[in-house]
């Protein structure tokens, strides 16, 4: 990776955030996801609002993705996944799976990395929650216009996923994302 690479894709760790959170793995481990990472798409769960908002903090958000291929024709499944799990919150269920998930994304503060999602909830294997921070500079004009991106995961060496820079998107997407300015979609 060139100079000029390593600046588009470096971030930070918020001022917010101590080096003994569970988030610091986002920093740590960036290298490694830009070196030996997976690109996939990730659909939002849930987010600090302030993301949706022009703004300069960057802040974290729950993330659903798999590295199943299914999900690079189908957006939309993962977009239905992320509404299970974000309805789930505030329950609890008899099944012992589906109550730990409502917990999870009941407790916005606790970060939860690689947590496998039950079949009963996305309806295939392999999809994942994961917690990541949303660093505005990845982000075309710093703002969450849409709620689905794609990310760097590399689940077996590390629990950080991480977006991929939008000077990497296809230049559809990044008009796309700019029309919108801000909402969920």
């Amino acid at each position: 990776m060139n100079l000029l690479d390593r600046f588009r894709t470096s971030i930070k760790p918020p001022d917010w955030l101590s080096e003994s959170e569970s988030l610091i793995h986002t920093y740590r481990d960036h290298d490694l996801l830009l070196s030996q990472g997976e690109i996939v798409w990730a659909h939002i769960v849930q987010a600090n609002s302030l993301l949706f908002k022009p703004g300069k903090e960057d802040s974290p958000a729950e993330i659903v993705f798999s590295l199943d291929r299914v999900f690079d024709e189908d957006i939309e499944a993962l977009r239905l996944i992320a509404e299970r799990i974000y309805d789930l919150k505030g329950n609890t269920y008899e099944d012992g799976q589906i109550d730990r998930l409502a917990r999870m994304v009941s407790d916005e503060d606790t970060y939860h990395f690689n947590e496998n999602v039950p079949k009963v909830i996305a309806e295939v294997d392999g999809v994942v929650l994961s917690c990541l921070v949303v660093h505005r500079r990845l982000l075309p004009e710093g703002v969450l216009s849409f709620s689905w991106f794609p990310v760097l995961v590399l689940p077996h060496l590390t629990p950080a996923p991480t977006i991929v820079s939008w000077r990497y998107w296809p230049r559809l997407l990044v008009d796309i994302w700019k029309a919108k300015k801000t909402g969920v979609y």
